[in-house]
């Protein structure tokens, strides 16, 4: 019996490697499939070796400050409204018509309103800014703000909507189904950041000068590949029609309303968490934090990969009605992921003070008693990404989305609560009652669909 599954096991891989050779959808899918692997380890490289050169470079507090502001990047991602996500579905029928000018008509859309929406940002930044918002959003005192840090973020707020429409057009490119020249673009740019982060600290650069060396160079790498893409997809097109263009940027804004939703209870649920910190606490422990999501981002990823690849697997039993092998393969797939993250925490919370110790060269994580907390977030964790996954390849976005908001008010109302008296704990705490209180919302808003069978 051994020998008849390693047959058809070897006749299984036979039949894809040769459809990987014949069919460009089969191609382009593993193409998109191995790159985005391998970007996913750059970025994990970047996140370390950055991090442990800037701690020690710039020190508890500065870093502290450094991480509260990047992690804006991701706390202000509602601020494209969505185009991107919207983008790749209008794209993908645009290119299966196989109509060069309307391709072209959606990617000047998409250019034209995500530079809208970084302009947006970067006047919002620069009037808080001028009118002295910053210590208000960090809790320091106007005295403290020195012209290093003024600098550091008037120069990130450009960046930061200069990486809109680059990241737009990272979207557009899987639309266009050429995803892996978007993620060859962001191993390029991690890999260039890197190189940056070390040489802006070996030459005692300021704040300032490494943002430009890290962030700057990672969107330059981006923004080339992109602006090339552009041109060449509109090099052969018939003349635009700006009526069309004013339809197509309408559509994308109204398709993208609920992934706006969903990026904003993920800011509120957990992505302010560096701005309640550093405002509650004081950029010290901002530094702890960062340090422990991203020695815990091994965790993350791992999980991420895992599943990313069961999505279509379900998609597919899904749309064939198989049901039982759907659910043999969920409990599998769940088993591993949880099994995953739990294993992978343990290592981590283990040896905890001898990575700190060989990362950072300091003791920080041996001081930070909310340690094991932070273990069993990400275990919890990664048990919803793998149940969301399920509910995603079903098609149950919205009540997901509910549930989401549900989530981040409840985490969000604690943290401003339990942060000023228990610190790191109480964050932690919070979120893991959020996490909770949402899952429920979402087992009752679910409780009349079958799961494993057709609706």
């Amino acid at each position: 019996m051994s020998a008849g599954l390693l047959q058809q096991v070897r006749h299984t891989i036979r039949e894809k490697i040769v459809a990987i050779r014949t069919s460009p959808v089969a191609r382009t899918t593993f193409l998109a499939a191995l790159t985005d692997g391998f970007n996913a380890v750059a970025g994990l490289v970047y996140v370390i070796v950055s991090t442990g050169l800037l701690y020690r470079y710039l020190g508890p507090a500065k870093f502290g400050v450094w991480a509260t502001v990047f992690s804006l990047t991701a706390a202000l991602a509602f601020m494209d409204f969505g185009l991107g996500n919207a983008a790749i579905g209008a794209l993908a029928r645009a290119k299966r018509r196989g109509s060069a000018t309307l391709v072209r008509t959606v990617l000047i859309a998409l250019m034209i309103a995500s530079i809208g929406s970084g302009l947006l940002i970067l006047v919002l930044s620069l009037t808080a800014l001028h009118f002295g918002s910053v210590d208000a959003l960090f809790g320091f005192k106007p005295s403290e703000i020195s012209a290093e840090l003024s600098a550091f973020i008037m120069t990130f707020a450009v960046l930061l909507a200069a990486s809109f429409p680059i990241n737009a057009m990272g979207q557009a490119m899987r639309g266009l189904q050429k995803a892996w020249i978007f993620n060859c673009s962001r191993m390029t740019g991690y890999i260039a950041a890197t190189f940056g982060v070390w040489l802006g600290q070996s030459m005692s650069a300021s704040l300032m000068t490494l943002l430009l060396l890290s962030f700057g160079l990672q969107l330059l790498c981006n923004a080339i590949v992109g602006c090339g893409v552009l041109i060449w997809q509109t090099r052969h097109a018939g003349q635009l029609r700006l009526s069309r263009i004013r339809r197509f940027i309408g559509r994308m804004l109204s398709t993208g309303g609920s992934y706006v939703l969903f990026n904003l209870a993920r800011t509120f649920g957990w992505l302010l968490d560096y701005v309640l910190v550093i405002r509650l606490i004081g950029p010290e422990a901002a530094a702890g934090l960062a340090i422990i999501q991203r020695m815990y981002q091994v965790v993350t990823i791992g999980y991420s990969i895992l599943s990313s690849a069961l999505w279509p697997v379900y998609a597919y039993l899904i749309s064939g009605h198989e049901w039982r092998r759907l659910r043999t393969l969920f409990l599998a797939g769940f088993s591993a992921t949880v099994g995953y993250a739990v294993l992978a925490s343990m290592l981590l919370f283990t040896f905890r003070e001898e990575i700190a110790q060989v990362w950072l060269h300091n003791s920080v994580l041996s001081l930070t008693t909310a340690y094991g907390l932070f273990a069993i977030w990400y275990c919890v964790e990664a048990a919803g990404s793998s149940f969301s996954v399920l509910l995603n390849a079903k098609g149950i976005v919205t009540r997901q989305a509910t549930a989401a908001v549900v989530f981040a008010s409840v985490s969000f109302a604690l943290k401003l609560w339990f942060v000023p008296l228990y610190g790191l704990t109480g964050l932690v705490s919070s979120t893991l009652a959020g996490y909770a209180v949402g899952f429920v919302t979402l087992l009752l808003l679910i409780r009349k669909i079958p799961l494993f069978r057709g609706r």
